[in-house]
Parts: structure tokens; sequence; C-alpha cells
């Protein structure tokens, strides 16, 4: 990554997936086989009827990581946890629950 890895990075997700996400951290889609999607910014993929989530970084590997630019509004999450791409639940906070 150009930019250097900033302490948090965010990510929504359905309601609907946030006892899985509290309960086993966040999981790639697809079995685990594909990234987890990321961002800098809390507002960069901001929807209505999403919980907002915030990844410390501070203990995952930086290479894990790639961007699609510098801006570092997109990026991407390929570490595995027993052989599928995960970030642990110990990293994960949930900051902002839908209220519908």
């Amino acid at each position: 990554m150009a930019k250097e890895m900033p302490d948090y990075l965010y990510h929504y997700s359905p309601k609907e997936n946030r006892n899985s996400i509290i309960n086993n951290g966040l999981i790639g889609s697809h079995e685990g086989n594909w990234c987890i999607y990321l961002a800098e910014s809390p507002e960069s993929w901001k929807r209505l009827g999403n919980d907002l989530y915030r990844i410390n970084t501070e203990n995952l590997n930086p290479i894990d990581f790639t961007s699609a630019d510098e801006t570092m509004d997109e990026v991407f999450y390929w570490g595995r946890i027993k052989g599928k791409i995960a970030i642990p639940k110990e990293y994960i906070e949930l900051i902002e629950e839908d209220a519908r």
C-alpha cells in the first residue's frame, strides 16, 4: 500500500449479519474466499439500513491489505484464519447500529 495503514478502518454490513459478525468476526464472501471490503472513512460506503463497524488494524498484518488507490476509500483485506479470509471479532467494534 502506498499510504501508511490507519489505526482503524470501517465496514458496513446489513443488520442481519450483526450476530454473526459479533460472534465470529468478519469472514470473506463465498465461504471466505473473497476479500473483506473496508474503507478509511466511516462515510465512504454509508447506506441506510446497515450497521457500521470499526476495525482496529494494530494487530493485523499490513501485507494482508491492498487498496484500489492512494485515497484508501476502498481497502481490501486478504488475511486468512483457518483457511478463510477473516478478521477476528476481537478487532471489531459495532459503532453504529441500523435503527430500522
